[in-house]
């Protein structure tokens, strides 16, 4: 059922009462974008389906959580199969939103990412040379 617009301060919540979260993109947009509600959909545990370059940060986000599926954006048929496929599998559903909800806890969580900051902090002013570039992009790549 698609429900009519909500205020933007029911989004959280109607992220979390979706079966499927969508999260779709152009083919050009740039591969550094990611949505802000793949990480509400994550910690809700909901699957996501993601028709999003297959390049960028959402697709990889999307993959490395293990909360979700990425399709080629711009390919209706790909995106509706997919649709699908996860509706005739809830099963399947169930189990990415459990993978993406246990990834969200580690990496989005408020004081975890709070903790991670600091370690790459003090690790960046601890060693003022060429690996601190290093782990910055370690760091960066979840």
């Amino acid at each position: 059922k698609l429900l009519p617009f909500q205020p933007r301060e029911k989004l959280p919540e109607m992220l979390a009462a979706a079966d499927i979260g969508l999260v779709v993109q152009k083919r050009n947009v740039v591969s550094f974008n990611m949505p802000s509600k793949i990480q509400v959909l994550l910690a809700c545990g909901r699957p996501i389906i993601a028709s999003v370059p297959l390049n960028g940060t959402a697709a990889r986000v999307v993959r490395q959580s293990g909360g979700g599926v990425v399709v080629p954006p711009q390919k209706p048929q790909v995106l509706a199969s997919a649709i699908v496929e996860l509706y005739e599998n809830p099963e399947q559903g169930v189990s990415l939103g459990k993978q993406g909800r246990k990834f969200a806890l580690k990496h989005f969580a408020y004081q975890n990412a709070l903790n991670r900051y600091e370690a790459l902090l003090t690790q960046i002013t601890k060693k003022p040379n060429h690996n601190s570039l290093i782990e910055l992009q370690q760091f960066s790549d979840l």
